[in-house]
């Protein structure tokens, strides 16, 4: 991944990111441009609070820890 330098308005990224709940800017550039450039994100954007059904601690508690 390369890094660059824009300038990009405001209100758009504040739009992006509250429309589609991203945290970062960084997450909203990124998916606008993977959007731009044919890539389907909105399969990935609708498993966004599905939620997970488990244990974590007990999942933690019973892993195999031998090396």
């Amino acid at each position: 991944m390369s890094r660059i330098t824009v300038r990009i308005d405001p209100e758009s990224i504040a739009r992006v990111m509250l429309k589609y709940g991203f945290r970062t800017k960084r997450e909203a550039i990124d998916f606008a441009l993977r959007q731009a450039a044919g890539y389907d994100a909105s399969e990935i954007l609708a498993l966004r609070g599905t939620g997970w059904e488990g244990d974590l601690r007990k999942m933690r508690r019973t892993r195999n820890l031998e090396i």
